[in-house]
């Protein structure tokens, strides 16, 4: 059987080779051909994923598996978000499925996928973000930015001075000694699902195991493996692919899209709102919408809505938002805002709203040495 398997994934190759000729010698495109090999190189391999089993297969297994999630349910846990609410709400996020988060343009989309991959990658899960739209560069300083609660901006314009600047060098410091596992593949040109698929295939040879979750930023810049006819038909491809990718590895795939102008003037905001296509949301096992108004940005918070989910649809939950370190995150021990008052500014206690300070509370000195990352 292993060298029939062998004999058929040579076999493959060979006739990818021969399209490759065929293709040169009748001047097609380049990319033509390349588009049209990719999908057939990825998949000539002699191991198949495709596993058979039936409804009555071992119930002696099924037992001691349901005995040990009783007595040991932090074993099934979905991967933690690591925001406190999201976790409670939907028990993390579980391998094989495809998750979504949408928003208009400015919603926070890349913010969010950001933070997730920081909180699974300091929990020690390994993370694998692939970044179309932004600069690895860039993703460096959010990172520095959101550790050392330094202002983004002033990192990035080199205006850091006095107190915050000796933070910033300390906190690089503290970074060759402590290193969580969030690997940033910056994709700035042509990224297919091809080329994802063969960078997870690259990260599993490297790191001897499969992602713990891969992040795309975002859906709405990939293009397919198969041929498409519009961009319905295209987006439907992404995203089925990326399903597909997210199965084959028994990993969480977890990627962003943009919302369409229609979504300004609903009262619901739904799958049909997903730019360009409804038809990617029947490949999504959960969708989520991050919203937040001018009121919103004031008190620092966001809103993490259910738009399509198995166990939790319609649920929302309020997240807190720091814009200036591009932290988002739990309420949890913060002091939150009143909504519905008539200054929303003001606290439970009464006094202005200090959440903007919230995240520096604790530090009783201008001094480097008492940080603690």
């Amino acid at each position: 059987v292993d060298e029939l398997k062998e004999c058929t994934a040579k076999r493959k190759l060979y006739d990818v080779y021969k399209e490759i000729g065929n293709g040169l010698e009748n001047d097609t495109d380049p990319h033509e051909i390349a588009t049209s090999i990719a999908q057939q190189i990825l998949t000539a391999s002699t191991s198949s994923i495709v596993e058979r089993t039936s409804v009555f297969a071992d119930p002696d297994e099924r037992i001691r598996q349901y005995i040990d999630r009783e007595e040991h349910p932090e074993k099934y846990k979905g991967v933690q978000y690591g925001i406190k609410e999201i976790d409670e709400l939907t028990g993390g996020m579980f391998t094989g499925q495809l998750y979504l988060c949408i928003g208009r343009t400015g919603a926070g989309k890349s913010r969010m996928l950001f933070n997730i991959g920081c909180n699974v990658a300091k929990a020690g899960k390994k993370v694998m973000y692939c970044t179309i739209e932004m600069d690895a560069a860039i993703l460096q300083n959010m990172w520095e930015s959101r550790e050392a609660k330094i202002p983004l901006t002033d990192i990035m314009r080199t205006q850091l001075t006095g107190y915050h600047r000796r933070k910033y060098m300390a906190f690089l410091q503290h970074q060759k000694k402590v290193q969580h596992p969030l690997y940033l593949f910056d994709i700035p040109q042509g990224c297919t699902t091809g080329v994802i698929e063969s960078e997870v295939l690259a990260f599993e040879k490297l790191h001897g195991q499969t992602p713990d979750l891969v992040l795309i930023d975002y859906a709405n810049l990939i293009r397919p493996m198969s041929k498409y006819k519009d961009r319905a038909e295209m987006y439907d491809h992404v995203f089925r692919e990326l399903k597909e990718g997210a199965r084959a590895h028994k990993t969480v795939y977890y990627t962003a899209a943009q919302m369409n102008r229609e979504s300004l003037k609903a009262a619901h905001k739904g799958t049909e709102h997903i730019a360009f296509s409804d038809a990617a949301s029947y490949h999504c096992d959960s969708i989520f919408r991050i919203f937040a108004d001018e009121k919103d940005e004031v008190n620092h918070e966001a809103h993490y809505e259910v738009v399509k989910g198995r166990y939790h649809q319609g649920s929302c939950v309020d997240l807190y938002w720091k814009r200036d370190i591009n932290w988002i995150g739990s309420w949890s021990g913060l002091v939150k805002p009143v909504t519905g008052s008539k200054d929303e500014s003001q606290n439970v206690s009464g006094s202005a709203a200090t959440t903007a300070d919230v995240s520096d509370s604790g530090r009783s000195s201008d001094n480097t040495d008492n940080l603690d990352y």
